[in-house]
C-alpha cells in the first residue's frame, strides 16, 4: 500500500486530497518515505504516519498536518508556513542546524 500512496503523492496535493476524501477509512502510513524536495502545498496529511520519513526541503505550506506523526523524520529546511500542526508529533527528528530553523509561521 505504501508504494501506491507514494505514487499518488507524485500526482500532487489535489489528487492526494481527493483520494483522502474518497477513502476516509484509510489511515495512510508513509513511514520511512523519501519525500525530499517535493512541493506538497495544501496537502492533507492529517493523521498520517511519517515516522522516520525524509522531508528535507519539502514545501508543506498551508498543509493539514493535524495529528500527523513525524517522529524521527528529517525536517531540515521543510517549509511549514501556515500549516496546521495541531496535535502533530515532532519528536526525535533530524533538526535543522543552528541558524536554519524550521519555518513555523
Amino acid at each position: 500500500m505504501t508504494q501506491q500512496l507514494l505514487a499518488r503523492i507524485k500526482y500532487g496535493s489535489a489528487d492526494w486530497n481527493y483520494w483522502r476524501l474518497e477513502h476516509p477509512e484509510v489511515v495512510p502510513v508513509l513511514d520511512g518515505a523519501a519525500l525530499d524536495g517535493m512541493i506538497l502545498t495544501g496537502i492533507d496529511f492529517s493523521g498520517v504516519s511519517l515516522r522516520g520519513a525524509s522531508l528535507h526541503a519539502v514545501n508543506l505550506m498551508n498543509a493539514d498536518l493535524r495529528g500527523a506523526d513525524f517522529t524521527g523524520a528529517n525536517l531540515v529546511e521543510a517549509d511549514f508556513i501556515c500549516a496546521n500542526l495541531e496535535g502533530a508529533i515532532l519528536e526525535n527528528g533530524v533538526k535543522p542546524p543552528a541558524g536554519n530553523p524550521l519555518l513555523l509561521l
